[in-house]
C-alpha cells in the first residue's frame, strides 16, 4: 500500500506504472534463441574462423591470455568500463525504470558487469561486439546475449552492403557447418575500428600481434633453456696431471651428487678454463618497448598495469584526463549504441543508455555549488574555475570569506549544503546488517532473552482482583479490566527493559564499529571511539524507553481486549491466565522486534561513528540510503535507495534512518567531504581524497 507522502508527491502512480510494466514483461516469455551463446568449451575446441583473410580468432584470444602485458591491458579496459555507472533515460520515467532493470540484468545468466567483461573481451581482442537481440513473444525486449564473434561471418550484398530484412546478414558458423543465419534485427554487430578494405575492425591485440610474438618466443626460449635443454650448468677444469680414467670417474661422482638438478656441470682437463653459459635477462630493453607499446595501442596508462613511473602532480592529471577521454568514453559509447539500437529494434527508440560518471557538470550546476561552498570555505575560487576549464586567477587558491569551524557549526546549518557527487567525497562503504554475523547472533540473543523475561512474568498474582470478583460472582467493571491490564502490561514492561536496552546498546556497538572500520580503511588511520561508543550507549537508552512505551501502551490495549472478552465468554480463571500468558509470551512479537529493532540500532551505531567524526575532523558526513535492490524491495523503501542526507536533516517522510518499516532490511553507508578546516587539521585526508578522486575519475 503506497504512503501518504507517495501519494501526495505522486511517486505513488509512478510505482503503480513501473509494477504493471514489469508484470506484463515477466507474464511474457521469450522466444526460443536461434544462436549459440558464448561461453560453450565444446564449441570453443570446434570452432574455425569463418572469416578468410583474417588472422585466427583461436590465434588472438592465445596471445591475449598467455601474454601477461596484454592480459592486464585488457583487464584494466574492462574494469574502467565495468565500473562506471549506467542509467536509462527517456520520456516516460517508468519506462525508463523497467528497462534499467533490464540493463542490471541483460541475460538470465549474466549481471551487468559480467555481461560488459564478455563484449569488451571481444571488442579487444577480435574488435567484434556481436550481441543477439533475444525477443519475448510479444516483441519486447528479453535480453542481449552475447556471442562469440570468432563464429559470426558477415553477408555483404553485391554493393558491399549488409542486406534489409529479411535477407540475412550475418551467418554463426561452428564446426565447419552453418548453424544460424541472422538479420539486422536479430543480430547487432559494432566495431570500434572499422576500415575501408575490409568487412572486419582491426582491434589492439591484432595491432600488437608481432610484438607479443617475439615476446611468446623468447618465453618459450627462457622456459626451454631453464627446463628442457641439455646445456651445462657450467664447464670446469680439474687439477693439472689427472687423466682421462680420473676426470671420467670424478664427473660420473658429480652426476650422482647433482642427480635430482637438470642441468649438471661438465668438468674437463687443467687448462680448459672454467666457463659458464649466458645467463638470462630479467628485464630488458624490448620488455619496456612492449610496454609502452601496449599502453599506446589500448590507450591505458602505464601506472594502470601496476609499473610506477616518475611523474608530477600536473602530469598525473593530465594522464589522467587522457584515459577518460582516450579510453573509457569510445568503449562506454559503442556500448551505449548497442544498447540503444536494440531499444530501437524493440518499440523504445526514444531512450539511450547514459553514462552519468562520463558527464561533466553544467556551469549551472556548478554555480549553485560555489555559491554554497566557496563562501564556508569548502571550495576555492580556483576549485571553481578549473572545473570550468577556465585559468586560475593570483590568490584564488585562498579560501575566501571566514573559515569555518565545523564542529562548531549546527547540524541543522550543515543539511543545507548541497546535493554531493560520489566523486566528491571518500565514500565509506558499510556491509548490510544481514552480512554482520556478530548482529545475527545478537538477534538471536535478543529473540529468546524476550520470550525468557516474558515466560517468568508472574501473571497470576497481578489479577487478583479479577479472581476474586469472579468468585464473589460480580460483574466485572472496566475500570477494574483497566487496572489489571495497567498492571500487567507495567510489569511486563519492566521485565522486559533490561533485555531490550542492553540488546539495543550491544547492536549499536556493533553499528560503531563497522563505521569506524569502514572510516580507517579509507583514511589508514584511526581514533579514539570512546566518544562514539557514548553517542550510541545514550541513543539506545532513550530509544529503548520509548520503545517500552509504546509497548506498553499495545500490550495494555491488548490485554484489556481479552479480559473483555474472557467476561464475556463467562470461562474460568485459568482460560484467562492462558489469554494473557499467550499476549506476553508472544513468539511472533519477539521476532518482530529481534528482526526490526537491529536494523535501527545499527544505524545508530552508524550515525554515533559519523557524528564523532564530523566533530573531531571537521568534515561533513553525506549519509546515503541503501536498499537490498531485490524483488522483495517495498515501495516505502525503494524510492528511497540512494537518497542523501545530513546528520540532523531527515530523509523523505521525515525519516531519520532505517528502519523504515518492521522487517525493513535497509542500512545507510556514507560519504566524508572535506573541508579546508579538516585539511589543515589532517594534511593527509588531502591526499587521501586525492587518490579517491583520481579512482573515481579513471572509472
Amino acid at each position: 500500500m503506497a504512503s501518504l507522502w507517495d501519494r501526495l508527491t505522486g511517486r505513488a502512480a509512478l510505482l503503480k506504472r513501473v509494477t504493471a510494466l514489469e508484470r506484463a514483461v515477466s507474464e511474457s516469455k521469450p522466444v526460443s534463441p536461434v544462436v549459440i551463446a558464448s561461453g560453450s568449451t565444446e564449441r570453443d575446441r570446434l570452432t574455425q574462423t569463418p572469416r578468410a583473410g583474417r588472422t585466427d580468432a583461436q590465434f588472438l584470444r592465445a596471445v591475449a591470455d598467455q601474454v601477461a602485458l596484454v592480459r592486464a591491458a585488457l583487464n584494466a579496459k574492462k574494469r574502467h568500463v565495468g565500473a562506471l555507472r549506467v542509467e536509462v533515460r527517456g520520456p516516460d520515467e517508468a519506462t525508463a525504470l523497467a528497462l534499467q532493470a533490464l540493463v542490471a540484468k541483460p541475460t538470465p545468466d549474466h549481471t551487468w558487469r559480467q555481461w560488459i567483461s564478455e563484449v569488451l573481451e571481444d571488442v579487444l581482442v577480435l574488435d567484434a561486439a556481436c550481441v543477439y537481440v533475444w525477443p519475448r513473444r510479444n516483441k519486447t525486449l528479453y535480453s542481449l546475449l552475447p556471442v562469440d564473434a570468432a563464429t559470426i561471418a558477415i553477408l555483404p550484398d553485391v554493393n558491399g552492403l549488409l542486406p534489409e530484412p529479411p535477407a540475412p546478414a550475418y551467418e554463426q558458423r561452428i564446426a565447419g557447418g552453418v548453424t544460424a543465419r541472422l538479420t539486422k534485427r536479430e543480430m547487432i554487430y559494432e566495431m570500434m575500428n572499422p576500415r575501408p578494405h575490409s568487412l572486419y575492425g582491426l582491434s589492439p591485440t591484432e595491432v600488437v600481434l608481432h610484438a607479443a610474438l617475439t615476446e611468446l618466443r623468447r618465453m618459450t626460449g627462457s622456459a626451454e633453456i631453464l627446463d628442457s635443454s641439455n646445456m651445462a650448468a657450467f664447464f670446469g677444469e680439474l687439477p693439472e696431471g689427472w687423466g682421462v680414467d680420473q676426470i671420467s670417474e670424478y664427473q660420473r661422482y658429480w652426476d650422482q651428487m647433482t642427480a635430482s638438478r637438470s642441468h649438471k656441470g661438465m668438468w674437463g682437463p687443467h687448462g680448459s678454463d672454467v666457463k659458464f653459459p649466458p645467463q638470462l635477462e630479467i628485464k630488458t630493453d624490448f620488455d619496456y618497448f612492449l610496454l609502452y607499446l601496449i599502453c599506446a595501442v589500448f590507450e591505458v596508462q602505464p601506472q594502470e598495469l601496476g609499473f610506477t613511473t616518475d611523474v608530477n602532480r600536473a602530469t598525473g592529471e593530465v594522464q589522467e584526463a587522457i584515459t577518460r577521454r582516450r579510453s573509457m568514453r569510445p568503449l562506454a559509447e559503442l556500448i551505449g549504441e548497442i544498447w540503444q539500437q536494440a531499444f530501437a529494434l524493440t518499440g523504445y527508440g526514444e531512450y539511450v543508455l547514459a553514462w552519468p560518471d562520463l558527464e561533466e557538470r553544467t556551469h549551472t550546476e556548478i554555480r549553485e555549488d560555489a555559491q554554497a561552498l566557496v563562501p564556508i570555505g569548502v571550495l576555492t575560487p580556483n576549485d571553481v574555475r578549473e572545473e570550468m576549464h577556465m585559468e586560475p586567477l593570483p590568490g584564488g587558491d585562498e579560501p575566501r570569506g571566514q573559515m569555518v569551524q565545523w564542529a562548531d557549526v549546527n547540524r541543522v546549518e550543515r543539511a543545507n549544503v548541497p546535493r554531493i557527487r560520489r566523486a566528491d567525497g571518500i565514500p565509506m562503504h558499510i556491509p548490510a546488517p544481514d552480512d554482520s554475523a556478530e548482529l545475527l547472533r545478537l538477534q538471536e540473543t535478543l529473540r529468546l532473552e524476550y520470550l525468557d523475561a516474558s515466560q517468568r512474568l508472574a501473571v497470576e498474582a497481578l489479577l487478583d482482583e479479577l479472581r476474586e470478583a469472579q468468585a464473589r460472582g460480580e460483574t466485572l467493571t472496566p475500570a477494574m479490566i483497566s487496572r489489571a491490564a495497567a498492571a500487567v502490561a507495567e510489569a511486563h514492561s519492566e521485565a522486559i527493559r533490561p533485555t531490550i536496552i542492553h540488546g539495543l546498546q550491544e547492536m549499536a556497538l556493533v553499528g560503531v564499529t563497522a563505521a569506524a572500520d569502514a572510516f580507517e580503511g579509507a583514511v589508514n588511520f584511526t581514533l579514539d571511539w570512546t566518544l562514539a561508543n557514548t553517542y550510541a550507549a545514550d541513543w539506545a537508552r532513550t530509544y529503548g524507553g520509548q520503545l517500552i512505551t509504546n509497548m506498553d501502551a499495545t500490550t495494555k490495549a491488548r490485554i484489556g481486549a481479552e479480559v473483555g472478552a474472557w467476561a464475556e465468554a463467562r470461562e474460568g480463571y485459568p482460560d484467562l491466565l492462558k489469554r494473557i500468558q499467550a499476549i506476553i509470551d508472544d513468539p511472533r512479537r519477539a521476532a518482530l522486534i529481534a528482526q526490526t529493532e537491529p536494523t535501527s540500532a545499527y544505524a545508530a551505531g552508524n550515525e554515533a561513528a559519523w557524528r564523532q567524526e564530523e566533530d573531531e575532523l571537521g568534515v561533513v558526513i553525506v549519509e546515503v540510503w541503501n536498499t537490498a535492490n531485490d524483488d522483495l524491495v517495498c515501495p516505502i523503501c525503494g524510492p528511497l535507495n540512494q537518497q542523501q542526507k545530513r546528520i540532523g536533516a531527515t530523509f523523505e517522510g521525515g525519516l531519520e534512518r532505517p528502519a523504515a518499516h518492521p522487517r525493513c532490511r535497509c542500512w545507510l553507508t556514507a560519504m566524508m567531504v572535506l573541508t579546508r578546516a579538516a585539511i589543515a587539521r589532517y594534511p593527509r585526508l588531502d591526499m587521501v581524497y586525492k587518490r579517491f578522486r583520481r579512482a573515481a575519475n579513471a572509472g
